[in-house]
């Protein structure tokens, strides 16, 4: 890619947006530093974003626009037999890691036992390979997202995964920074913008396109 944003959720804020006339900026950043910069005021909206009770002082919500798959990510190498992990929370009995900046409250499990180890799942991928830890927890479709449109394949030969058992899908949402005065208008634009897009189908349209 040529370091413009693609992919479903560029494609999505297009659908949201252009008809309007509303002229937007995507910005490619780490995760932490969009949601630090949307806290403050300085970002007016973060993009994929999970619930949890502690955002949501600093963000207003939208309707969630799709779902993501909980998984989680082992090196066969490391192990004499697979993990067993019948329930969600067998992951507990594991060395697990995760990303800063990233929410796990949807996988069930206990999320304080979660070694948050670095901003970038490559960097999380390889402490697993370091054996520093046994799992690393992730979204299946922001796995096959940095496949299908940056061409990364972090698993290759080397990492198998599963998918969380017994847990639902991970629904994700818009994050409006609360700094902003007209902040609230703008999660009501955008739910209303969500619900016409999804009532004529042009969401699930882009939900196949990006394999959702």
């Amino acid at each position: 890619m040529d370091g413009k944003a693609a992919g479903y959720d560029a494609d999505t804020i297009a659908a949201l947006f252009s008809p309007l006339g509303i002229k937007y900026q995507i910005e490619l950043t780490s995760w932490t530093r969009c949601l630090k910069a949307t806290k403050e005021g300085t970002v007016d909206i973060a993009l994929s974003a999970s619930y949890n009770a502690i955002r949501a002082r600093y963000y207003h919500y939208t309707h969630a626009y799709y779902a993501i798959t909980p998984v989680y990510i082992f090196a066969p190498q490391n192990h004499a037999k697979e993990p067993e992990i019948i329930q969600a929370k067998d992951i507990d009995k594991f060395q697990t890691c995760g990303t800063y900046g990233y929410s796990y409250s949807t996988f069930g499990i206990d999320t304080g036992l979660i070694k948050q180890v670095d901003v970038s799942l490559h960097k999380a991928l390889q402490a697993l390979q370091q054996k520093d830890c046994d799992l690393v927890l992730i979204w299946k479709e922001v796995l096959a997202g940095f496949k299908h449109v940056w061409d990364i394949d972090y698993l290759n030969d080397r990492f198998q995964t599963r998918d969380v058992p017994g847990v639902t899908p991970t629904p994700m949402h818009f994050l409006v920074s609360k700094k902003l005065s007209d902040g609230e208008m703008i999660r009501d634009l955008i739910n209303r913008r969500l619900y016409e897009l999804d009532t004529n189908g042009k969401l699930e349209q882009l939900r196949q396109k990006h394999r959702f």
